[in-house]
This record gives C-alpha cells, structure tokens and sequence, in this order.
C-alpha cells in the first residue's frame, strides 16, 4: 500500500488551518474526529439568513489558495474544525500536477470497486468483495478478497475468471456465491484460507442469493430463491427454460412485474440451514411471502427472521418472527403493523433490534431504529431513538459508482448493548452508535459517505466502505485511536485532474435551507486539448432522482466527466430529498413541479450569484428517472437552459401509472390521488403535472437516453416525448439503450455506460461550447 495515502485521524488534536497549510511535507497527518452527541433542533431548517451561520461558500480565490497548498475543504463547518477530506487525505497538488490529465469516458474501465466487507470471528481477517470491468466479455469480474488486519496485505482468492460474490469468514474458510463455475446457477462454494481449491458445497434447485456461517462455523444460513414443494437439488440447470419462456404468463394480481427481474415468478426467498462442511440441507423455512432479513441466536437453536406480511399491492408491513431449526416452529415476535426490514438478536437474547418505519408517508419515510422483546405476547416495537431525531437510519446517498449495496442492519457493539447503525444527515452517511436510551455518539461522521459496514468485538473495530468527492470508495478503520485508511485500490486516479467540489447552504425564497454543491471546472477548462477556453464557464445542472433520496460527498463519475471538458456542474438538494428532516423529505409530495422546481432553480441561481466566472448563458441541465422527470418539466416551464438531457425519464404521468412496475402506487401516492375515493375521476390532476403536457412550450435541445428494458421508467415514456417533439420539430435526439433496465447508469453492461457517458458529454459539447 502507497504509504502516502495511510493517515491517522486521532481524538480531540485539532488541527487549525494556519497549520494545516503548511504542512505539505507530512503525508501523514491528523484530524480531529468529533464524536460528540449533536442537537437535532429543527430550528436549522427553517433559517432565514441568506448563509447558515455553520457554513461559508468559498470564493475560487480561497478554494484555489486551499487546494494549492494541498488540502479540500469540504464540509460545511469552521475551517478550524474539519478542513480536510474525510479522511484527511493529502491530494498529490505538486509540480507535477501539470502532467495531469483531464478525465475520458474510456477511464470507466480502470476502477475497481469493493462491497461486502466482513470480518473473521476473532477478527485477524477480513473478507471484502472487488469488481472490476471484463472488457472482453462487456460484463464484470467479481473477485473475493481476504484483508490480513495485522499486516493491512490485501490477497485476491479468486482470479475473476468467474463471478465469485464474496458471503462470510469462518475460522478456516471463506463463503463464496458463484453462478457460472457451474451450469447450476448461483450456488455456495467454500475455499481453505490457508490454501486449496474452491469447493461447491450446495446443488440446490433455487437460485443461492447469500449465505453467512453460525456463530461456531459449523452450520451455514443460506438465502435461496425457490418454489416451495418443489425438489431440493438439481444437476443441471433448468432444461425447460425455452419451453417456459415460450408458455403464456397469466397475471392475476399486483405487482407482476420489477424492474431488474421482468415478470414476478413464484418463488419466495427462504432460509436453508446447511451443514458448513458437507453442504447437506438440514433444515428450510416455508413462510409464504419468503424472508427479508435473518440473523442467528447466540446459541443457533433459532434465528430470527423478517418476513413480509402479505404479497398484496399496496402493503408494505413485516412480522418478525424467532424460527427454531429443529422443530420448524415459527413465533412472532412483534405484530406485523410496522415495515421492518432488518432485525438482529440482542447478545442477552432478551430483545432484537432493526430499522424499518411506519411507512406514513411512502417511500418518503424515514427509516428509524426499533426494539422489540422476543418474549411474551408479541407487541409493535418501539422506537431505538430519542423523539427529537429527526434523520433517517439508512444509508440514502446516490453515485454512479456502484449498485445498491445491501446494507448489514443494526450492529450490536462489545458491551452488548449499544448499537452500531447508518445515519443519512445533510449530505453525509455517517455511523452512529445508539445507546439503550436512544442517545447518539458519532463513530464516523466526516464528509462521505459510507455505503457498507462490518463490526469486531474482540477488537472494538469497524471497517467500513466510504466515497467522497476525491474517490469512489476505499476500505477504512476506526479503532479507538481514530480512523484509517486501509487501500488505495484506483492508484491510477492521481494521474487525473478531479475537479474539486464545495459546498454551502443558502436560504430559499421562503427562508428555508437548501444544501447545494458546486463542482468547479477551472482546472480542467484550461486542459482541454484544442479548446479556446471562453471567458466564462458553462454550468451544468445535475438533479438526483428518487425523489426521495439525497446528493451526499460521494464521488460521481459522471460530473467529473462533465467537468474534465470544462463544464462546472452544480448539484444540490431540493425539498423531496433525504438528509434534511421528516417535513423537508415530505414535502415534494403533492406538488410535483412546485416547490421542488423552485428549490432547484434558487440552487442554480445562488450559485450563478456567488461564482461570477459562470456563464449564465450557457446552461445545462439533466437528471434520471425523478431527475429525468423534473428536466422534461424544467425545458416545458423556462428556456433558460442551452442545452437538456432527460434520462430514463417520466413524461406522461397518466401513461406512467399502468405501465411502470410501481406505477400504480407510486403515483397515487407521490400525487396524493390515495387521499381521493375515485382517483380516476380526478385524471386533469396527473395531466396538469406531465411535462408532455408543456412540449409545445420546449425551446431547449433534448437529448433522451433511456434503457429497453426499464421496467421502472418504462422506455414509452421516452418515446412520448420524443414523439411530440419531433412532431413539432423541435431540436430533439433519441438514444435507446439495448438490455438495459432502469439501473443502467450504476449497473449496465460497461459499454452501455461509456456510450452513455459518451452520448451525454458530446450533447453538451455541441451545445454549451
């Protein structure tokens, strides 16, 4: 490992600006770490001043000053607090930056992404996940990696000749899922730590989507996707695939279709108690609507499962149940009136833990921590958290750099009863620990976003995966001496210019805070090969899609793109987003179009105000799905924008409702047509709020990109949009993405995501320069 990039980040040694500027020597450094508990008043949301009194947009003179002596001020907290990215790592801003080149789409192919981390039970290792781009095969290698804490020497298990998805440590071996080693799907396999050959341990007639060791390493939990009565094991993969893709699909309920999957099947995902050396199955649940979540007792006699409490549309309740692997018998343990989707067995085996909501306000909810007892008459859980928390334990940032990371739940620490949970909070995702009474106390709380998690008692240390705005995600430590950073697995990125990002908030026009990041091209414009660098620099306006989701100090490929041909880009988050409270997620809700709309334009327009080397007429703008949404609206409500870009997209909310996987819900809800008795009596509501509605007023040149197989945005959206434009003649392109599903931008197959990457860039190219 570069030991430049290796620092300490010790407890209560703050490190003043006037210092910190000066020590450009002295790759390793420290930073203070606060892990005091903060005030979760909501008197900060609501501030009237025109700048939070905690936060500072700085000028490009002072960012460029900052920068140049080697450090990113990103957070928005006095610069003698936190001045540093976070995790106080030194950028290399020497004189060899001018050998540094901007960034190319082709660059997508470089990066090496880790997941999973997990330690041994003593927890001398620990597994982690790394996937790197096939090229040859347009795909990925998903590679198992083992970490030697000790020695912080991280060896690669298996080659990435197959995709192997790292699972769990024992004692003596590694837990792998792989689906092409064989013709039998997705399937166990266990390989000796200390040398041997991979072992395929399960033949089962599911699909194998995890699997995790008991707490003695003799028994292994396994999630399998299957039809319940049907056989147990397989020889070879299903013979009748043709004949059944063939057969007629007979839809009788909702949903019947997820994006990502096609057409809902009948299998329900169960758990498989296995025999960890001979891989035999010992033991299988047959809940009817499959499990969530599952966690092992201290003394594997039961486990304690989340399972949902009906398959009907529109319902979104589980039941936490204790389930015993010898008799097969199933208890509840809470009433099933609440959506909990992880749970975990309390080291006193008294009570269990999880995080879930009451889903009161759809998808918009913030997710809480509950406890529940796992004695007695089963009753609703209650609330793990003080009453005047008001963020959501969940981890709501968004990047192009991954997928959607499945989170571990709830970690219990080493004295058994504080736990270890995600907090999403103005545009971070920190760790929090909760004690019994709910209070909070950070353990890591810096500018970034962590995106996976893993706890070892016997050491009190948590490893976990984080992005910031300088790189997608690097494995790190905090111990009790601070934090620190692990591996440097994307070396090649400090042959880059990464344009640096700031951030700041500023009062809306009704007073109330918006959180605003700006991504600042100067650098980049002056390397661009064969440009005559204008005067002033076009602006591209980024919007995150969800709505319910939250722009975070991560690291986006695609804005650096966008900023390596001199565009700066401007990203924020309007009311609709995470991080911000409960009212400020909510209140999109009824009023797409609105105060949503508002809220981006005060960014766009606060930010014009502060950096005057901005071209005003010269702006971009684009978003997917939500984001895509609010684009097609934004060029039918102003033509202020030179140049659009809607990605898998909404246009016609109407069409959207019967078409889209989730149509039928999401839009009585997110449009409040579930408050009505006859929403279908009230159908002007949804027209009034379709950007097809406003084409004729589009004079901005649209750029549509949307995938084939979206099952979430459904690609006819698109074409309804491309269809009215084109009629109208105005400058409008169409780009269709084969194969591609809603996740194309964080999933797709890697020469779909350049082309897009490719197809994005060169529209703004064409029409900004």
């Amino acid at each position: 490992m570069d030991t430049r990039w290796r620092h300490t980040h010790k407890k209560g040694v703050p490190t003043p600006l006037t210092q910190t500027l000066f020590q450009r020597s002295h790759w390793r450094h420290t930073i203070r770490q606060s892990r005091e508990t903060p005030s979760f008043g909501k008197d900060d949301a609501a501030q009237g001043s025109s700048y939070s009194a905690r936060s500072c947009f700085l000028s490009i003179a002072h960012f460029r000053a900052v920068c140049f002596a080697g450090f990113l001020p990103l957070d928005s907290e006095f610069y003698d607090d936190r001045v540093s990215s976070p995790k106080g790592r030194v950028l290399e801003m020497s004189l060899q930056d001018n050998k540094k080149t901007p960034f190319h789409e082709e660059d997508f192919y470089r990066f090496t992404w880790l997941s999973h981390p997990r330690f041994s039970p003593d927890g001398s290792l620990l597994g982690v996940g790394l996937r790197r781009v096939n090229a040859a095969r347009d795909g990925y290698r998903e590679i198992v990696g083992v970490l030697d804490v000790v020695s912080r020497k991280l060896t690669e298990y298996t080659s990435g000749e197959f995709s192997d998805t790292f699972c769990d440590l024992s004692p003596s071996h590694l837990l792998f899922c792989s689906a092409d080693r064989a013709a039998l799907g997705n399937q166990l396999y266990v390989m000796p730590l200390h040398g041997g050959e991979a072992k395929r341990l399960t033949s089962l007639a599911g699909d194998v989507k995890t699997g995790r060791f008991s707490p003695a390493g003799t028994r292994i939990a396994a999630l399998v996707a299957c039809v319940d009565g049907e056989p147990l094991t397989r020889e070879k993969d299903d013979e009748d695939k043709k004949k059944k893709a063939l057969a007629p699909y007979v839809v009788e309920k909702l949903p019947y279709k997820r994006d990502g999957k096609g057409l809902v099947d009948q299998k329900k995902t169960q758990v498989f108690i296995l025999d960890a050396q001979s891989g035999d199955v010992l033991a299988q649940t047959h809940l009817p609507h499959g499990v969530t979540s599952y966690s092992f007792t201290q003394d594997e006699a039961e486990l304690l499962l989340v399972t949902p409490v009906t398959d009907e549309p529109y319902r979104h309740e589980t039941r936490v149940v204790l389930w015993n692997r010898e008799t097969g018998e199933e208890r509840a343990v809470s009433t099933g009136t609440e959506s909990i989707e992880q749970a975990t067995v309390a080291p006193d085996g008294a009570h269990w833990v999880g995080i879930g909501s009451d889903f009161a306000f759809y998808g918009a909810t913030q997710p809480l921590l509950y406890r529940g007892a796992l004695t007695g008459e089963p009753g609703s859980p209650e609330r793990y958290i003080e009453e005047n928390f008001d963020y959501g334990i969940h981890a709501a940032g968004m990047s192009d750099m991954r997928g959607h990371e499945e989170l571990p739940g709830p970690l219990f620490m080493a004295d058994g009863q504080s736990v270890l949970a995600p907090v999403s909070h103005e545009g971070r995702v920190s760790l929090a620990v909760f004690s019994p009474s709910g209070k909070l106390t950070w353990r890591v709380n810096e500018p970034c976003e962590v995106y996976a998690y893993a706890y070892n008692k016997a050491t009190d240390t948590v490893a976990y995966l984080a992005t910031d705005v300088t790189q997608p995600g690097e494995l790190f430590f905090s111990t009790g001496d601070g934090i620190e950073q692990i591996t440097d697995v994307n070396p090649w990125l400090r042959e880059r210019i990464i344009a640096p990002v700031v951030d700041t908030y500023h009062a809306a026009d009704d007073g109330v805070r918006l959180h605003t990041f700006f991504m600042d091209a100067t650098e980049t414009a002056a390397r661009v090969e064969n440009q005559n660098r204008p005067e002033k620099t076009p602006l591209v306006l980024q919007i995150h899609g969800g709505p319910h989701a939250m722009y975070s100090y991560s690291f986006v490929f695609e804005f650096q793109l966008i900023a390596a041909k001199g565009y700066a880009v401007v990203y924020g988050n309007p009311r609709g987003s995470f991080g911000y409270g409960q009212a400020f997620v909510k209140r999109c809700m009824g009023d797409y179009g609105g105060r949503d709309f508002a809220d981006l334009m005060n960014i766009l327009d606060a930010t014009l105000a502060a950096q005057k080397d901005l071209d005003r007429d010269a702006l971009g703008v684009t978003g997917g799905s939500y984001g895509g949404f609010m684009t097609n609206w934004i060029v039918g409500h102003t033509s202020r924008f030179r140049a659009a870009v809607t990605q898998r997209s909404i246009s016609n909310w109407v069409s959207f409702y019967g078409v889209s996987d989730i149509g039928y819900e999401f839009t009585e809800r997110e449009h409040h047509w579930h408050l009505r008795d006859t929403p279908f009596t009230n159908i002007d509501d949804l027209w009034k709020v379709s950007p097809l509605r406003y084409v004729a007023s589009v004079e901005t040149p649209l750029l549509i990109l949307h995938g084939e197989n979206d099952l979430r945005c459904p690609i006819e959206q698109g074409e309804q949009m491309y269809t009215a434009l084109a009629a109208l003649g105005k400058e409008v392109a169409f780009v269709r993405f084969p194969g591609a599903n809603h996740d194309l931008s964080r999933t797709g197959h890697p020469g779909l995501r350049v082309a897009r990457y490719q197809h994005m860039v060169g529209w703004f190219q064409t029409h900004l320069s």
